[in-house]
């Protein structure tokens, strides 16, 4: 068959204008026989965290609701694709053969399943764990854009869409192709 392409969107976080509150803590450090506290880092940088003020989360909420409904929709029609697909799957019917991986043991028998079943295992896997992934990925994306922390961003947003591939990729045929819209102004 030939390969068919399926083009689509990547996620999109709109602009993040709240910005988190640093406090500065203390880390625990050997001196010696004894442990201090130090607020400075051997380069000069505090140590500390990043509180969320309330405008903080109040944006969290703003901004993700946007993408998580696209995550749900796609979600809903990749269980439904899933359904489809594995619909009257078995496991015995997937068994392909039995392994004696110790041959003293003769009657310790392992299956070996078809590559069918464990790719069903896999996207049912991605499925379940699909909205606390969707939730937990967005959330890192705005918290370092409100930190201002670019570098952390920008990786968070690329593992956000790379996982958003991989939930509209389940449950396809083989000769479909699901990739990312690439940004033309780039290219």
């Amino acid at each position: 068959m030939n390969d068919f392409s399926i083009i689509i969107n990547p996620l999109f976080i709109g602009f993040v204008k709240e910005r988190s509150v640093f406090r500065e803590s203390p880390v625990k450090k050997r001196k010696g026989y004894k442990y201090v506290a130090e607020w400075v880092s051997p380069w000069g940088k505090k140590h500390g965290v990043y509180d969320a003020t309330p405008e903080c989360e109040e944006e969290l909420e703003r901004l993700r609701a946007k993408p998580l409904a696209r995550c749900m929709l796609a979600l809903e029609k990749a269980r439904e694709r899933y359904d489809a697909m594995y619909d009257g799957m078995t496991y015995e019917e997937e068994v392909i053969k039995y392994e004696i991986p110790y041959p003293q043991i003769p009657t310790a028998r392992r299956a070996i399943m078809s590559p069918r079943y464990e790719r069903a295992r896999r996207e049912r896997l991605i499925l379940e764990q699909a909205e606390q992934q969707a939730r937990g990925k967005i959330r890192n994306v705005v918290s370092a854009y409100q930190e201002r922390d670019y570098k952390i961003a920008k990786g968070c947003l690329f593992d956000l869409n790379q996982w958003y591939l991989s939930l509209c990729s389940v449950a396809r045929p083989e000769h479909h192709k699901v990739e990312l819209k690439k940004n033309k102004s780039r290219s």
